[in-house]
């Protein structure tokens, strides 16, 4: 019988890659195994509607965070240099300044990829507010998420609640002229979703978490913004760092004050990992 071939626990060797912003990695001589840790930039709020008194009017919702995942590939696979690109973050909707107008829809955050191996998907926009209740766009899905050559001879990495987060929905008002304040954007495992914003009030900036490497990069959500019946309603927060979606604005009234905008998403980012 052949002897057993002992293989270390540990590797022997490491090399971490960081992105912010697009270049292009190179693969280590030594590389056996390659990890990447990513998302793809967070989608932008909707706006409020501005509409008249005695009717309801809804805020935005908050942009999707961009999708993620930590796939592994084998190095064998990967050409000696790959294109990085980070997705940039979706801009917010602009305020509504015109009575009895809906809220426009935020914009969708671009994809982050590693060369033609590993896509992460950007975040769809927030919606803009109306006459009825808006559901939140969703987080892009696994398959999509990271979705990855057949070459490369893996499988998407499923989207869990640890990665980054949606913004929080605009206050609305409703039927009774009643204010709302914003709701919070989400929580990712090591970032806290932003504040909703009190009535007429801009909501939080979603927590950012630096360049940690791993889990760490994912951002919280922005907060949306409260809504008014007396003044401009309040914007929307932009999302956090990395990949965290913005917030919403809160609806208004007419010719009393805009409507709130919905807050930016945040860009995505890469981490890449090779292993001996």
């Amino acid at each position: 019988m052949g002897e057993f071939i002992k293989l270390p626990i540990t590797p022997t060797k490491v090399q971490i890659d960081q992105f912010s912003s697009s270049g292009t990695w190179t693969k280590p001589a030594w590389a056996r195994s390659v990890q990447i840790i990513g998302v793809g930039g967070g989608g932008g709020g909707g706006a409020g509607r501005k509409h008249a008194a005695a009717t309801t009017r809804n805020g935005g919702t908050g942009g999707s965070g961009g999708g993620a995942g930590t796939p592994t590939l084998l190095a064998s696979l990967l050409t000696n240099t790959v294109t990085i690109t980070i997705g940039s973050g979706g801009t917010g909707a602009a305020a509504q300044t015109t009575n009895s107008t809906v809220g426009a829809n935020g914009s969708a955050g671009g994809d982050s990829s590693f060369g033609a191996y590993v896509v992460f998907r950007g975040g769809p926009g927030g919606l803009g507010g109306t006459g009825t209740p808006q559901q939140p766009p969703q987080a892009p899905g696994s398959s999509s998420a990271a979705t990855q050559t057949a070459t490369a001879g893996i499988t998407p990495s499923q989207i869990s609640g640890n990665f980054s987060q949606p913004g929080g929905t605009g206050g609305t008002v409703i039927t009774a002229d009643t204010n709302n304040t914003g709701g919070s954007g989400g929580n990712s495992l090591y970032a806290l979703g932003g504040a909703g914003g009190a009535t007429d009030t801009t909501g939080t900036v979603g927590s950012n978490t630096g360049t940690i490497v791993g889990e760490n990069i994912f951002g919280g959500g922005g907060g949306g913004g409260g809504s008014s019946t007396t003044t401009n309603a309040g914007s929307g927060a932009n999302g956090g760092n990395y990949g965290a979606g913005g917030g919403g604005g809160g609806g208004a009234t007419n010719s009393v004050g805009n409507s709130g905008a919905g807050g930016n998403g945040a860009n995505g980012y890469m981490v890449v990992i090779s292993y001996a």
